[in-house]
């Protein structure tokens, strides 16, 4: 099966193209196209003509959102849309990466994938509008929710989550 992965050198992405096996993997960067541009990713797309688009991109920096609003929405709605299109176009499934944000967090037991949303924040806003395009653009979809995703190897990235209870590693 072919396995376009689009976003593959961010954090999820990278993991992906080291980890999955049995497939054959396409690794693509913003270098490769821009999600915020149609054309690009229909060029793409049509090129490497995959089974499935694994959608990892995205605009992830939750408080550089909310300063950053039109570039949250522009990557992460408007690339989801974007990716749909072409998907649906070109009869490729689509699995989006989203993230837990889309929820408020009130809920006393996990949450189920029918549970409605309610972000909190532009960061979670714009992915739930990421998911929304999804649903509305892409012909066969899979949205997928994470949390907390860290390097283990960076204790930098441990440190600006966690804070100084961290030591370093240095």
């Amino acid at each position: 099966m072919r396995i376009l992965i689009i976003g593959s050198n961010g954090l999820l992405g990278s993991d992906l193209v080291e980890e999955w096996t049995g497939d054959h993997l396409i690794p693509a960067t913003s270098r490769d196209a821009d999600i915020r541009e149609l054309e690009q990713v229909r060029q793409l797309v049509t090129r490497e003509h995959p089974d499935w688009i694994i959608l990892a991109a995205g605009y992830t920096d939750v408080d550089g959102s909310e300063q950053h609003q039109d570039l949250a929405f522009a990557v992460n709605r408007d690339g989801a849309r974007n990716v749909s299109i072409v998907a649906r176009e070109l009869g490729a499934k689509l699995c989006y990466l989203s993230t837990d944000y889309v929820f408020d967090g009130a809920a006393n037991r996990p949450y189920e994938p029918e549970d409605p949303i309610h972000p909190l924040n532009i960061y979670g806003a714009s992915k739930a509008a990421g998911e929304k395009a999804v649903q509305e653009e892409a012909g066969h979809w899979l949205i997928a929710r994470t949390s907390w995703l860290l390097e283990l190897l960076a204790p930098v990235s441990l440190k600006k989550f966690c804070g100084p209870r961290i030591p370093s590693h240095n």
